[in-house]
């Protein structure tokens, strides 16, 4: 396979994936993260994951 062919089936296959995706978000608020965005979990089992997991570092 020539370095040509592949670019162009690289590019047929972005065109592809991006007619199909669409991604929701929300506006910019122009700032950083904010603390009333982090993901909070209350569960003992992740909780002894996460402890692990910082452990191992």
């Amino acid at each position: 396979m020539a370095w040509d062919e592949w670019e162009q089936l690289k590019s047929e296959a972005a065109a592809k994936q991006s007619a199909r995706m669409q991604l929701n978000q929300l506006a910019d608020s122009g700032g950083g993260a904010s603390s009333d965005s982090d993901l909070v979990v209350h569960d003992d089992e992740l909780g002894k994951l996460g402890n692990m997991a910082y452990r191992a570092c």
